[in-house]
């Protein structure tokens, strides 16, 4: 990683992910009690936690200002091409070489690109720098420590290219979205990996939120949450957890790359009770809703004319409700993104919401990129507010919204009175059984509330 990093700092800083992939040299650790009552308060449905004092959810902002990925740029596309598209033939089977027909563990990569002496370990962690000039400085290509420049025969001119796709192929696998086939290494995610050091800007967070979503509805929504394996960047929710939420201290307060990095280290965990992690993410008090919302003192009202800076642009994206779009071989998602749910977290007032369309069961890669195009399309010329920053933004609820949610909330939480397991003189029940028996989630009483209102 501090290999690539002094390599080829110039070449990520070109592709605005330098910030992104110095974050991922750290650890961040999970508040177990936190992450608990967060998953049992997501609903997957509207994408959002469902606590007292109402809704709130992990924004594309809160990507955008944890992670510092780029939020404009093409469709995430993952998947193997076709023998057509790489060699001309006209078979349309995918061409995938024997080669990649059996797994790649991330250490069997790591060390076919990067034979040198390993730096780091477990008890011997990186620490955070002021400053990216505090890292060694590279060195030249070394036939020993970079043989497998040797070993594939590439020329001098392709090798920092080479050697920057090897990574991020690693790096959109381990740390940005882990979709699948954990701790290995995808062959779809080569494409993607040469666009980004070919200099083409991807959509990478709202592939991320996407990811995260997707990740969250299947682990709220399973029987066995326990035996679920995350398929999500979870880091990216500790971070969340930890400026929403205080479940983490900051660890440090001066530091190069993107604010993630400020909760790494297992000292960051505050560790609250079971009881008091409940009480924190149940009742919605703690919930520190300034965070991320502006922090001008008046209220600035702005044109979508294209002309305004990259800040105002990616807040502005934002705010907008729409569907967040993610492709990886044939799996077409598109997960429902409502910050009119959760407006107090951008400054506004919070009205009864309203509810999205939902797609169509079967999406196509051309609809996803129409859904892509829609979330990041600018030039407009609508205007739009950033309100003023304020101190009791809880309090930022019309009376509508504070009867509607009382009750919505109210009908939730007893959704969850299930009934209790039979006793074995009554037998056990069907899988079929339980499964209509324990399909009234809080979840599904809040959106049917919703619809009715």
């Amino acid at each position: 990683m501090e290999d690539i990093i002094c390599t080829c700092r110039n070449a990520l800083a070109n592709i605005h992910l330098l910030d992104a992939v110095y974050a991922s040299m750290f650890l961040y650790e999970c508040d177990v009690p936190m992450m608990h009552y967060f998953c049992e308060s997501w609903c997957p449905k509207t994408n959002t936690i469902l606590t007292v004092a109402g809704e709130t959810s992990i924004s594309l902002w809160d990507i955008r200002t944890l992670t510092g990925l780029p939020i404009t740029g093409i469709l995430y596309d993952e998947f193997v091409p076709t023998a057509f598209e790489l060699t001309g033939s006209k078979d349309g089977k995918q061409c995938l070489p024997p080669s990649c027909s059996s797994y790649v563990t991330f250490e069997e990569w790591c060390r076919f690109w990067f034979r040198g002496p390993k730096k780091y370990s477990t008890t011997s962690l990186p620490q955070v720098e002021k400053d990216f000039s505090a890292l060694r400085t590279s060195k030249p290509w070394n036939d020993f420590v970079h043989e497998a420049f040797v070993i594939l025969d590439i020329p001098e001119e392709h090798r920092m290219d080479t050697y920057l796709a090897g990574f991020l192929t690693c790096w959109l696998c381990a740390f940005v979205l882990p979709l699948k086939d954990l701790g290995c290494i995808r062959p779809s995610v080569f494409k993607p990996a040469s666009l980004l050091v070919s200099g083409k800007r991807i959509s990478l967070f709202i592939s991320v939120l996407t990811c995260i979503y997707k990740g969250l509805g299947e682990l709220s929504s399973s029987f066995t949450p326990r035996k679920q394996v995350e398929h999500f960047p979870a880091h990216y929710i500790y971070a969340w957890l930890a400026r929403y939420f205080r479940s983490h201290r900051m660890g440090v307060h001066d530091f190069v790359g993107a604010p993630l990095i400020a909760f790494y280290g297992t000292d960051a965990i505050k560790t609250l009770a079971r009881k008091e992690a409940k009480s924190s993410i149940c009742s919605g008090l703690d919930i520190n809703w300034v965070i991320i919302a502006p922090n001008d003192t008046i209220s600035v009202k702005y044109v979508d004319d294209s002309m305004q800076s990259q800040q105002v642009t990616d807040f502005f994206l934002s705010m907008r409700s729409c569907f967040l779009t993610l492709r990886y071989d044939n799996n077409c998602i598109a997960e429902p993104y409502s910050p009119h749910r959760f407006s107090r977290q951008f400054g506004f007032h919070q009205y009864v919401p309203g509810e999205l369309k939902p797609p169509p069961e079967k999406i196509t890669r051309q609809y996803l990129c129409s859904l892509l195009q829609t979330s990041v399309r600018l030039g407009t010329h609508s205007s739009f507010v950033i309100p003023a920053r304020g101190l009791k933004m809880n309090l930022r609820v019309t009376d509508n919204y504070t009867s509607w949610w009382k009750s919505t909330y109210s009908s939730s939480v007893n959704s969850l009175n299930l009934p209790s397991p039979p006793k074995s003189s009554e037998g056990r029940r069907s899988k079929s059984q339980k499964r209509k028996a324990d399909n009234t989630p809080l979840y599904d009483k809040a959106a049917k509330a919703t619809r009715d209102s």
